[in-house]
């Protein structure tokens, strides 16, 4: 296998190996993005109309309207959540045996190989390395099934928060400042904030690859485990025969009281999860500054200070959490790589038919 794939490579791996997701999981996936659609309008909602209702009361503060903004917010909170409760259980239907259907996959993917595949020891080694990888991380097409809600979820925040914020980055024209709220109200502060952005995409990025590519390598000793285990299950009548219970229940005892891959798994994950968490707080605390600034200089009005608040912390989150899957795909297509050359072994058996001789006798 190559050792380090080019982004190109990356893409077309990741868009083949889509393709069999929604092959096998289709309408799993459907109601799972449906209900990840309507799980995300209801922040949003809440937050646009919390701007409206404070608005009101700091300016107009009429009764009648802030009576029917209330409403509006109480009816429509409870719709949403009463939609995504109903969604989400179709989801619950839909997702309950998503763990074995690539199993099947891959079952009616060998009944169809020719013969000498399936007795290959070269083929059924790369087979368990497909089926260790999945039972020890999910790695695979289920890594793929899991991250599809995410990258779904994030791209909604993204686009609605984005929608929600643009002018926030408004310019006030025809007044001076000094100092630091000169430069807020200058095309400079705003080159910053894309520039901080951009930079913390890239610390997620680098993170989440390091991080899951030492805990892949952790996890290695979790996949030896099982197939000790599986060995143990499979086997057990021939284990006592030759008297090899005591040996093999050693080693996997051994790896079973105190696993190592459990506390690399943890080491890991604190170690780049503070790195990522220091740097989205750092993010929070320079856009909360450059939005109060905006707010105080008159940019906008108190009520839309709350919702630039709460969106702008929403698209930096889903900003990391893109950068987070990247890496994990990244990873992952590792094991998509042994998937895919185990789809396209080559089929070099005849066929059609063959013509018989017609007899009399």
């Amino acid at each position: 296998m190559k050792n380090k794939r080019t982004f190109k490579e990356n893409i077309k791996m990741l868009i083949r190996g889509y393709r069999l997701v929604f092959k096998i999981y289709r309408r799993s996936i459907f109601w799972s993005i449906f209900t990840n659609i309507v799980g995300t309008l209801s922040p949003y909602f809440s937050l646009y109309m919390s701007a409206l209702v404070i608005d009101e009361l700091a300016y107009s503060r009429d009764a009648k309207r802030l009576l029917l903004l209330a409403g509006i917010s109480v009816i429509g909170h409870f719709l949403l959540n009463l939609a995504k409760r109903i969604i989400q259980g179709r989801a619950n239907v839909y997702g309950s045996d998503t763990w074995r259907r690539d199993m099947y996959f891959y079952m009616e993917t060998q009944n169809k190989m020719q013969y000498d595949h399936l007795e290959n020891p070269d083929v059924v080694i790369l087979r368990e390395k497909i089926y260790a990888a999945k039972n020890a991380t999910g790695a695979g097409m289920q890594v793929l099934l899991w991250e599809i809600s995410q990258v779904f979820r994030s791209l909604i925040n993204i686009i609605l928060s984005v929608s929600l914020t643009v002018s926030m980055f408004k310019i006030v024209e025809n007044r001076e400042y000094e100092g630091f709220f000169a430069f807020i109200n200058s095309p400079y502060s705003i080159l910053v904030v894309i520039a901080l952005i951009f930079l913390n995409t890239i610390v997620s990025i680098k993170t989440t690859n390091a991080q899951s590519q030492k805990i892949r390598k952790a996890y290695e000793d979790l996949a030896e485990s099982n197939s000790l285990f599986g060995f143990l299950l499979n086997f057990g009548a021939d284990i006592t025969i030759f008297n090899m219970r005591k040996q093999i229940m050693s080693e996997y005892n051994k790896k079973l009281r105190r696993p190592s891959y459990v506390f690399k798994d943890r080491a890991y994950s604190i170690k780049y999860g503070s790195i990522r968490m220091i740097w989205d707080f750092v993010m929070t605390a320079i856009l909360f500054i450059f939005v109060a600034a905006k707010a105080y200089i008159g940019v906008f009005g108190i009520g839309n200070f709350v919702l630039y608040r709460g969106t702008v912390a929403k698209f930096i989150t889903a900003v990391s959490d893109l950068a987070d899957i990247w890496g994990l795909f990244v990873q992952n297509n590792e094991t998509m790589e042994r998937v895919f050359e185990f789809l396209d072994l080559p089929d070099d058996m005849y066929h059609g038919t063959l013509s018989v001789e017609k007899r009399d006798d």
